[in-house]
C-alpha cells in the first residue's frame, strides 16, 4: 500500500508541475503597440478588421519535444510489451504533455486597412494662365476630388507644379518629375491612380519612359480647347556683338500653331531698333529669313521683331522677339585740331595714344603766316597735311572732332570748317576746348561752327585761381557722375577735393546743361545737343594742372572719356534713359533724368500682364522701383511723356520654353497614359462645358481597363498591424485535468497486475503464503 501511494504521489505532484508550467509559460500575450498612420492631404476614413487563426509556440526548441516524444513512445512500447494494462493512458497522458509543450494558441489580429493613395497634381506653370485655362483646371479639381472622397479608403494627394520657385518661374513644365517627388514617401505599391490637370505641354525628358509604378494608371486631364491656334516669332541666330556702324545679320522665323486661319500665307513682320520702326517685310510663316541692321552706337542695340495678332490665337505676347546686340567700336577715330602747341596738346596726345583702341589724327598749326623765318620750305621735315581727304572725303568716318585752342587764322578754309558743322548736324561729335582765343576777335565762335556752340564769347577772360565745382544740374548728368573727388550735392559749402585751376573763358547765353561750375559759378563746362549731333565745351585751358599734379591732381581722365563717351551716343551716359535690371527675385526699373520728378512706367511680363509702377527718387538723376520678377521671357517696360523711353530685359532663357508652344494638346501625354491603362481626355466638352469622365475603382489585382469612359482608380489590400491578443487553444486546466486523469487511469489499470511485471506474493509458487 505505501508504494502505490508513492506513486499516486509522484504522477499527482507531475500532474501539478505540468500545470504550473502550463500556467506560467501559455500568458495571453500583450497587445502590439499601434503604428502611425501616413499623412495625406485628405485622409481616408480607418477600416478595422480582425482575423482569427491558430498557430503554435512551443516551450521548448521543435527538436527537444520530438526526442522526448520519440522516448516516451519506445517507454509506452515497452510497458506494453511487458504488460498491456495502461498502456493506452499511458500513451495519451504522454501526449497531453507533448502537446502543452508544443503551446498551441489561438491568435486574433486586429489590422486596419492602409488607404489607396492617389495624386492629383494640378499644372500652374505660365502656359496655364493663358484664356481661361486655370479656372477651367481649378473647376476640374474640386470636381475629381469631390468624386474621389465617395470612394471608400481612399487617400487623396492634391498637390501643385509648374509654379514659382523661390519667386521665379521654372524654364518648362517638368510635371513628371513633381510625381516621383511627390510620391516619395510611400510605396508604389499603395497608389491607385495618378491624376495630372495641364495643358499638355511638359517638358519632362522622361515622358517617353516614365512609370508611375506596377499597374498604376496614369490619367491625364487637359485643359484649353481643340482646334486652338498661336503665332509666334522666333530669333533662330543673332550675335551678342556688333561693330558700331557696321551691319549686323539676324535670322528670324515665323511659326503657326495649330489649326491657324488662311494656313501657310504670307504675313507682315516689323523690325524695331530701340523701339523706333527700321523695316516691314512680308514672310511665309515656317520659313527662315535673314536681315541686316546697322549698329548705330555702342552698348545695348535693342533688336525687337513684331508681327501682327491673329484673331482668337492663343495668346500675342510671343508675337514679339527681341534681343540686344551690344555694340562695339572697332576701333575709335579721333580728329584734334589744334592751334599752337600748348600743355593741353600734350595732355591729349599723352591720354589718346595711350588707348589701343583709339587711331587719332591730329592736325596742330606749328606757325602762322605772320611768323616769318629764314627756314626754306623744302627743308621742313613735316609731312603734308591731308587736308581734302581728312576734312572733305573722310570727315563721316571720325567719331569725335576736338578742336584744343584753335584760332581762325584762315588756315583751315572755310568750306573745311562748314563741313564740320554739317557733320556735326547729321549726328557727329564735337568738343572744344577753348583758350583766350576764343574770347578775341579770331574766335572759332566767328565761323561757321558758331550757330552750334553753346555759348556766345563776351570777351572777358577771367585770370584766378578757382576750383571747378560739379553743378547740381551736373551731378544729375551721367557724364560727371562718379568723379573722383567731387563737391557732394546739395551742399554748398563741400568743396572738391581736386586741384586748382587759373583760368576760365567768359561766356553769355549758354545753352544745354551747365555740369561744371568755374569761378562765381561762371559756366565752365557745357554739354548740349544741336540736330542730330552733339557738343561739348569747356571754357578753359587749365585741365593740364590735374594732369600735371599742380596743387593737387584731379579726374581729367575719367572727365575727358565720360565726356567723350556721352558726345559718342553711348547709351549708358544718355542722360534721359529707362533701364531694366533683374536682382534676385524682383525687376529693377531705373530712369535716368534731369528732371525734377519721375513719370509712371507700365512694365509688360512675359505672359502679357501689365504693372504700374511710378520710379522713387535715389541719387541725383536716378529714380529706381521694383516689381517682381517671377516669370521667365522678355520683359518690355515703357515711359511716356516729353521723354517717351522703351526699355527690354530677358529673364531667364532667351526662349522660354513655356511660350514656345502654348497650344493646348493631349498628344504628349496620350502615350503615358495609354501605357499605363490611364486615360487623355479633354476637361471640357465642344461647348466649354466641364465634361470629366467618370471615376471607377477596380479592385486589386485586377488590371486597369484603359478607355475614354472611365478614370480608373486601383484600390490596394494593404493593411498595418494595430494589436494582436493570443490564447491557448485549449484551456491549461484542461489539459492538467486530462493528464492527470490519464495518470490515474495508468496506474488504476497497472494496480490489478503487478507494475512492471511483478508478480503477486501469494500467487508465486514455492513463496510465501
Amino acid at each position: 500500500m505505501s508504494s502505490r501511494r508513492s506513486l499516486a504521489s509522484h504522477f499527482a505532484a507531475a500532474a501539478l508541475a505540468f500545470g504550473v508550467a502550463q500556467g506560467a509559460l501559455a500568458q495571453t500575450a500583450p497587445t502590439a503597440p499601434a503604428a502611425s498612420a501616413p499623412t495625406a492631404a485628405t485622409p481616408a476614413q480607418a477600416i478595422v478588421t480582425q482575423r482569427s487563426f491558430s498557430s503554435f509556440d512551443p516551450h521548448l526548441p521543435p527538436g527537444a519535444i520530438g526526442g522526448l516524444g520519440a522516448l516516451y513512445l519506445a517507454f509506452c512500447l515497452y510497458a506494453w510489451r511487458r504488460g498491456p494494462k495502461g498502456a493506452l493512458p499511458r500513451a495519451f497522458a504522454g501526449a497531453v504533455l507533448l502537446y502543452g509543450l508544443a503551446n498551441h494558441q489561438k491568435i486574433t489580429e486586429e489590422r486596419e486597412a492602409l488607404p489607396t493613395e492617389v495624386l492629383v497634381l494640378s499644372d500652374e506653370s505660365p502656359s496655364q494662365s493663358l484664356g481661361d485655362r486655370a479656372r477651367t483646371t481649378q473647376a476640374a479639381r474640386e470636381s475629381l476630388i469631390a468624386g474621389l472622397k465617395n470612394i471608400p479608403g481612399v487617400n487623396i494627394r492634391s498637390v501643385r507644379a509648374g509654379g514659382e520657385k523661390d519667386g521665379i518661374a521654372p524654364d518648362g513644365t517638368r510635371i513628371l518629375s513633381a510625381i516621383d517627388d511627390h510620391l516619395s514617401d510611400v510605396p508604389r505599391s499603395r497608389v491607385g491612380g495618378v491624376f495630372i490637370l495641364s495643358d499638355g505641354q511638359v517638358h519632362d525628358s522622361t515622358v517617353s519612359t516614365f512609370n508611375a509604378g506596377e499597374g498604376v494608371p496614369v490619367h491625364a486631364l487637359i485643359s484649353g480647347r481643340s482646334g486652338e491656334h498661336d503665332r509666334r516669332v522666333v530669333i533662330e541666330e543673332i550675335s551678342r556683338f556688333g561693330i558700331v556702324n557696321k551691319k549686323q545679320d539676324i535670322k528670324f522665323r515665323v511659326v503657326d500653331d495649330g489649326a491657324m486661319p488662311r494656313q501657310g500665307a504670307p504675313v507682315s513682320v516689323t523690325i524695331h531698333h530701340d523701339g523706333k520702326l527700321v523695316e516691314t517685310r512680308q514672310v511665309k510663316p515656317g520659313e527662315s529669313v535673314s536681315a541686316s541692321l546697322n549698329i548705330p552706337h555702342a552698348g545695348p542695340n535693342v533688336i525687337e521683331i513684331k508681327t501682327a495678332d491673329v484673331e482668337g490665337e492663343v495668346t500675342s505676347v510671343n508675337n514679339r522677339a527681341a534681343a540686344s546686340v551690344e555694340g562695339i567700336h572697332e576701333k575709335l577715330s579721333v580728329l584734334i585740331i589744334s592751334g599752337s602747341p600748348t600743355q593741353n596738346t600734350r595732355m591729349w596726345r599723352g591720354l589718346l595714344k595711350s588707348d589701343p583702341d583709339v587711331d587719332p589724327v591730329h592736325f596742330m598749326v606749328q606757325r602762322f603766316p605772320e611768323q616769318l623765318d629764314d627756314i626754306p620750305r623744302e627743308e621742313f621735315s613735316l609731312v603734308p597735311f591731308p587736308m581734302n581727304e581728312v576734312f572733305a572725303e573722310n570727315l563721316k568716318k571720325f567719331n569725335l572732332v576736338i578742336f584744343d585752342g584753335y584760332e581762325n587764322r584762315h588756315l583751315l578754309p572755310s568750306v573745311y570748317i562748314e563741313n564740320i558743322a554739317r557733320y556735326v548736324k547729321e549726328g557727329g561729335a564735337l568738343l572744344v576746348m577753348s583758350g583766350p582765343e576764343y574770347a578775341g576777335p579770331h574766335s572759332l565762335y566767328n565761323t561757321a561752327l558758331g550757330p552750334i556752340l553753346p555759348a556766345m564769347p563776351n570777351g572777358q577772360v577771367t585770370e584766378k585761381a578757382y576750383t571747378p565745382r560739379i553743378s547740381e544740374r551736373g551731378h544729375r548728368h551721367p557724364a560727371m557722375r562718379g568723379l573722383e573727388g567731387a563737391n557732394r550735392p546739395g551742399d554748398a559749402k563741400s568743396a572738391p577735393a581736386w586741384g586748382s585751376w587759373h583760368r576760365a573763358i567768359d561766356v553769355t547765353g549758354p545753352q544745354g546743361e551747365i555740369v561744371m561750375e568755374g569761378p562765381d559759378k561762371k559756366p565752365l563746362l557745357i554739354l548740349s545737343r544741336h540736330e542730330q549731333g552733339r557738343v561739348a565745351m569747356l571754357q578753359s585751358d587749365s585741365l593740364w594742372r590735374w594732369q600735371r599734379d599742380f596743387e593737387k591732381p584731379g579726374p581729367y581722365a575719367s572727365m575727358l572719356l565720360q565726356t567723350a563717351h556721352w558726345l559718342m551716343k553711348n547709351p549708358a551716359l544718355d542722360e534721359e534713359a529707362l533701364r531694366l535690371a533683374h536682382e534676385q527675385k524682383n525687376l529693377v526699373v531705373s530712369q535716368q533724368t534731369m528732371a525734377d520728378k519721375s513719370t509712371p512706367v507700365t512694365v509688360t511680363t512675359p505672359s502679357g500682364k501689365t504693372m504700374n509702377v511710378t520710379p522713387e527718387a535715389g541719387e541725383p538723376g536716378i529714380w529706381r522701383a521694383k516689381v517682381p520678377a517671377n516669370e521667365m521671357g522678355l520683359y518690355r517696360a515703357e515711359q511716356g511723356g516729353k521723354n517717351a523711353r522703351i526699355a527690354y530685359i530677358n529673364v531667364g532663357p532667351a526662349n522660354p520654353r513655356e511660350f514656345i508652344g502654348t497650344v493646348s494638346t493631349t498628344d504628349i501625354l496620350k502615350p503615358l497614359a495609354d501605357r499605363s491603362g490611364g486615360v487623355a481626355a479633354r476637361m471640357t466638352d465642344t461647348t466649354g462645358a466641364l465634361a470629366l469622365p467618370r471615376l471607377q475603382p477596380v479592385a486589386a489585382g485586377e488590371k486597369p481597363a484603359a478607355g475614354r469612359d472611365s478614370l480608373t482608380v486601383r484600390m490596394t489590400n494593404e493593411s498595418v498591424l494595430r494589436g494582436i491578443d493570443k490564447k491557448p487553444f485549449v484551456p491549461n486546466w484542461a489539459l492538467m485535468l486530462a493528464f492527470f486523469t490519464a495518470m490515474a487511469a495508468a496506474y488504476w489499470r497497472q494496480s490489478e497486475k503487478p507494475f512492471f511485471g511483478r508478480k503477486d506474493k501469494a500467487a508465486t509458487p514455492g513463496g510465501p503464503a
